[in-house]
């Protein structure tokens, strides 16, 4: 194994040249791992990097925002970008729960319109006109 290639029968040659493949694929499955290890490591760092900004909670209807972002099919990298653009007062998620709507519309009852309009722009509950537009009239029925 140790002489010149010239001197090397076609069987050692076969086997040397073998061994270069298996040493070809092993030296590119490493690459391979590696590339899949560092790609996960910076998804898994990205995650870290949501978990701390939501920990901030700096940002008004996180859920809102969550949900928006899954319904548009963003990564972790699009979640990020739309928490940092609602951190900058640049996006503002529009989608209400129906929780949401609901708790509006008994501020509206209760409280009047200054209340329903005092908690919108307080904690970021659906607006007047959307709670009018989503509220559901019961139509009265006179019974005997």
């Amino acid at each position: 194994m140790h002489t010149v290639l010239v001197y090397q029968p076609i069987a050692g040659l076969i086997e040397l040249i073998r061994k270069n493949q298996k040493i070809d694929n092993m030296c590119l499955m490493k690459l391979t791992i590696s590339r899949k290890v560092s790609t996960c490591t910076g998804t898994l760092d990205d995650y870290k990097k949501f978990v701390m900004a939501l920990s901030e909670e700096k940002v008004q209807r996180v859920n809102a925002l969550i949900r928006a972002g899954l319904c548009q099919g963003a990564s972790i990298h699009g979640l990020l970008e739309l928490h940092d653009l609602a951190l900058k007062g640049l996006y503002k998620p529009m989608g209400y729960t129906e929780e949401e709507l609901l708790q509006s519309i008994a501020y509206l009852r209760i409280g009047g319109s200054h209340a329903a309009e005092f908690t919108h722009r307080a904690f970021g509950t659906p607006g007047l006109s959307t709670v009018r537009c989503n509220m559901a009239i019961v139509p009265l029925s006179a019974s005997a």
